[in-house]
């Protein structure tokens, strides 16, 4: 699964052959954060799920519309897109927007369910790393629900507002005008801020170590869940991770173990 290089992929996989999940915290990070990786999982006739867990409307920054036309006006933009990637299962669970930590009894019990009993072989979330608390919040929820669940599948880790230590490399130069045309689906958000070029600007420097061929990649930290079970099981306050706690420890560190032990190369067994 992992790169011959640890440190930076230097080829792209095929993602594609696989029952997909998608976990979005908001409507357009699916886009956003693997988007084309998305087009190609349909177009090769992937069953491919996407759920999004809040309702988006603390995205209004400009203040332009009433909560319910905005919640409305949201969830129009996703099926917009997600019909434009080839995503016909969609669905949006009720929590609202930066929330998402206090639902989290409630959204684990959701996501068991789903787990169960769609039994994705692959699943895509952001990561412990970003910025946004429900970014956060959604990767916490995966990964309290895998320390539960004995389940077989992978976890691709996806980027929206912090760039990670990738150990997977998809190609999306075929499907990119999809993914464009899905991001500009997004009217309300692109009216806030240039989304569009901040994701393509990433998509292209991730094929800065591709064949010259390839224009955009999306990048992926890629971990089987038994890995991050594993990871989850340390005691991490003695051993070779002991060095990286301070006194300011907030509980995040057992969250990024796969993050640390594949940059830093640290032996967690």
């Amino acid at each position: 699964m992992l790169c011959e290089n640890k440190l930076i992929p230097y080829h792209s996989v095929d993602p594609t052959g696989r029952r997909v999940l998608v976990l979005a915290p908001h409507p357009d990070d699916e886009t956003f954060g693997c988007g084309g990786t998305l087009a190609r999982h349909t177009a090769a006739g992937d069953p491919v799920r996407v759920i999004i867990l809040t309702d988006g409307s603390k995205g209004d920054f400009s203040d332009r519309y009433q909560p319910v036309e905005y919640q409305q006006i949201r969830q129009q933009e996703t099926k917009r897109a997600c019909k434009i990637l080839g995503v016909e299962d969609l669905h949006f669970w009720p929590f609202k927007d930066r929330q998402l930590t206090t639902a989290i009894p409630e959204a684990q019990s959701m996501l068991s369910d789903v787990l169960n009993n769609y039994q994705p072989q692959r699943v895509y979330a952001p990561s412990m790393l970003e910025f946004h608390p429900d970014h956060r919040a959604t990767a916490h929820l995966l990964i309290r629900v895998l320390s539960q669940l004995s389940l077989d599948m992978e976890i691709a880790f996806y980027e929206i507002n912090q760039p990670l230590c990738i150990n997977s490399l998809v190609d999306i130069t075929q499907v990119l005008r999809l993914k464009k045309k899905a991001i500009a689906a997004y009217d309300s958000q692109l009216a806030e801020q240039d989304y569009d070029e901040y994701v393509l600007a990433l998509n292209r420097f991730r094929s800065q170590t591709l064949p010259s061929t390839i224009s955009h990649a999306e990048g992926f930290s890629l971990w089987p869940a038994a890995a991050i079970r594993r990871w989850l099981s340390l005691t991490i306050t003695t051993g070779p991770l002991k060095h990286l706690i301070s006194s300011g420890y907030t509980g995040i560190f057992e969250r990024q173990l796969p993050f640390l032990e594949y940059w830093y190369g640290l032996k967690t067994s």
